[in-house]
């Protein structure tokens, strides 16, 4: 899939990292979807050799960081993941952390979540907030001049 991606020209693939309800069985860095705090380190070695790939591509990765854990603060299972996702990945040079904000967290909780990834990110990669396009400037529009927040917006359009 990389290698069809980067013949045809894209230079930007996103990955999912926990979507436990998706329709094709789900996707989690976990031992199950339940035990947030228990990562499947075989399944994160087989996304490394992906991301690996990928990048030996030319592909940017775009890392979709899941919005409800801890239901949508900053709590202990969020920061451990942010902390595995960054540990494991963030070594790549064409990475950034995309936030989804489609479970109506709120403008705090995302600053809290983008403040804590610039804390710990020693790459500093850009922080893209993934809004759908209708509500992008009412969204966006809280971050900006605040530089530890995001770098830019993902537009999610319905086509």
């Amino acid at each position: 899939t990389m290698n069809y991606l980067a013949s045809s020209g894209l230079n930007s693939v996103a990955f999912a990292t926990y979507e436990p309800n998706h329709e094709h069985g789900g996707v989690w860095p976990f031992v199950s979807p339940t035990q947030r705090f228990t990562y499947d380190c075989s399944k994160l070695d087989q996304w490394a050799i992906v991301f690996s790939h990928a990048t030996t591509r030319g592909l940017c990765i775009q890392l979709k960081l899941h919005e409800s854990i801890d239901g949508g603060k900053l709590g202990p299972e969020r920061m451990l993941y942010l902390q595995q996702m960054i540990a494991r990945f963030g070594h790549h040079a064409a990475v950034h952390w995309n936030l989804e904000q489609q479970d109506n967290q709120t403008v705090d909780s995302m600053a809290a979540m983008a403040a804590y990834i610039r804390e710990i990110d020693p790459y500093r990669h850009p922080i893209f907030l993934r809004v759908p396009q209708e509500d992008a400037r009412d969204r966006y529009v809280n971050f900006l001049g605040d530089k530890n927040a995001m770098s830019g917006v993902v537009l999610h359009n319905p086509w």
